[in-house]
């Protein structure tokens, strides 16, 4: 279940406000595309879309703004790996995180120094910094509003 969903795409089709685009991207939502585009530039998005590229298509535009599929230092971790680095960002206490996940204390320490590992940081704290340079979380974002 959890390989079909890391491979899972999702395409949203219809008139989307400009304001909501960056919301869209930051879910996960790979390809947007208007409804008024024509059938060659769509067979071009969706493909695209398929092979981890990301696809806007704006009403206005004649054709598909398309980005290259984009390697990020997170994606080197499993959902439940991002879950914990979001969550080392706005708790610190091991015992809280542990108590959130539904998981022990030693669980987290066990992911924590996975994640560690994984992405080369020398501390919790540099955790923090990858977690917040990455765009995993924002400032001020609380935390029962943490991607999933």
């Amino acid at each position: 279940m959890r390989r079909a969903t890391a491979l899972t795409t999702v395409a949203v089709i219809g008139d989307t406000p400009a304001e909501e685009i960056g919301s869209l991207l930051l879910a996960g939502v790979t390809g947007i595309l208007s409804p008024y585009i024509e059938t060659g530039p769509f067979v071009a998005a969706l493909a695209s879309i398929g092979q981890g590229g990301t696809v806007v298509s704006l009403p206005s535009a004649t054709t598909a703004i398309s980005a290259a599929p984009q390697r990020t230092v997170l994606d080197q971790l499993s959902t439940r790996e991002r879950q914990v680095l979001a969550l080392i960002a706005t708790q610190p206490e091991t015992e809280t995180l542990a108590r959130l996940l539904g998981i022990s204390p030693l669980t987290v320490k066990s992911h924590v120094n996975r994640i560690l590992r994984k992405l080369g940081a020398s501390s919790r704290a540099h955790l923090v910094t990858i977690a917040y340079e990455s765009g995993l979380v924002s400032p001020g974002l609380p935390a029962q509003s943490l991607p999933a």
